[in-house]
């Protein structure tokens, strides 16, 4: 295979990398508008049906789905990596080298085209972007899934204590084992979430 038939394949790589981490932030936003609303309903079904108990059930069910955004996020990541160090630094500038005079180097060329990774990273490591996505995945999935079990379930073992009414139907036996749960999960997700995000070009 010639140069230029080396060069396409390349591209195509580059081309199929860049869709698949397309789709992978595609699905992030599936996730948004299903979830989001499907929430919205959730809570309003179980208020009007006055079954509260079924709030406490909600980060266990919101902790698949965040383990799925992380994972694909983790793929996004190693794409976007590969992309900038394998096609970008190595592949691309290889290849447009070999069909020039031979009087450049392959680094001669890196960064002339089809940059983006390398574009993203060093801008990003000069002005580092706010994490709006980590706080948005944190709104979604603590804020809204997490704190309100952990609130009712944190008032149902102290309503007896402040001879307040009891709105749990679960004995206080049940409600400790499953504090401690959704606490755990509650502070994994929290804590994956923002390790995950913390870089300026993930």
């Amino acid at each position: 295979m010639d140069t230029d038939g080396i060069l396409a394949v390349v591209l195509a790589e580059y081309q199929a990398l860049r869709d698949e981490m397309r789709d992978k932030f595609a699905f992030h936003l599936q996730i948004y508008s299903i979830y989001t609303p499907g929430l919205l309903i959730f809570y309003g079904w179980m208020f009007a049906h006055e079954l509260y108990d079924l709030v406490m059930l909600i980060p266990v069910f919101s902790f698949g789905l965040v383990l799925r955004v992380l994972w694909e996020q983790r793929a996004i990541v190693e794409i976007s990596a590969y992309i900038r160090e394998e096609i970008e630094g190595k592949k691309i500038p290889n290849l447009v080298a070999t069909m020039g005079d031979g009087q450049y180097q392959a680094a001669d060329y890196r960064n002339l085209w089809m940059a983006w990774q390398h574009c993203w990273q060093q801008t990003a490591s000069k002005n580092p972007r706010p994490r709006f996505y980590l706080y948005s995945l944190l709104v979604l999935f603590f804020l809204l899934s997490a704190l309100p079990a952990i609130s009712y379930n944190v008032y149902s073992l102290l309503a007896p204590l402040f001879h307040t009414p009891a709105v749990s139907m679960l004995p206080v036996g049940a409600l400790v084992p499953v504090l401690a749960l959704n606490c755990s999960l509650s502070i994994y997700v929290a804590h994956h979430l923002c390790s995950t995000y913390q870089g300026p070009c993930k």
